[in-house]
């Protein structure tokens, strides 16, 4: 990702305009647009401006190659999360059909095994719905 792309992603989630920025910056809203696709790039002073704006690090914005290994690990971390959330149910899931049933009442009970299945099973539902936000693009 480019420093432009980068700008231009930052003021997206900020819900800014680029003649919003550009006022913040005391540029020209050309200026931004040129930024954002790629043909200038902002001098040491901006770049120093627009980090305080969006209250990034410097690095974030400068570190091409850093940003592409952070998401490539972090997709790996999620990965790691989300398989042992699922071992974990289906732990749970045999612990919970494994215990004997008594077949004397029509009622079905809920032990401390069946509790945990389901918390684990609202997490794993909810860590899914954060994945597909983060990974999935509009």
């Amino acid at each position: 990702m480019t420093i432009g792309d980068k700008i231009k992603e930052l003021r997206k989630e900020q819900n800014m305009t680029q003649e919003n920025l550009a006022e913040k910056l005391n540029v020209s809203r050309q200026t931004i647009s040129k930024w954002e696709s790629n043909i200038s790039i902002p001098d040491a002073n901006n770049i120093v401006l627009i980090c305080k704006v969006f209250h990034i690090d410097t690095n974030y914005l400068l570190d091409y190659q850093n940003d592409k290994v952070i998401k490539r690990k972090q997709f790996v971390t999620d990965m790691i999360v989300l398989a042992l959330g699922i071992f974990a149910l289906i732990i749970f899931g045999i612990m919970l059909l494994t215990n004997k049933i008594d077949e004397t009442t029509s009622t079905i009970t809920i032990n401390i095994y069946g509790v945990f299945c389901i918390i684990f099973l609202i997490l794993i539902i909810l860590f899914i719905i954060i994945m597909i936000k983060r990974y999935v693009k509009k």
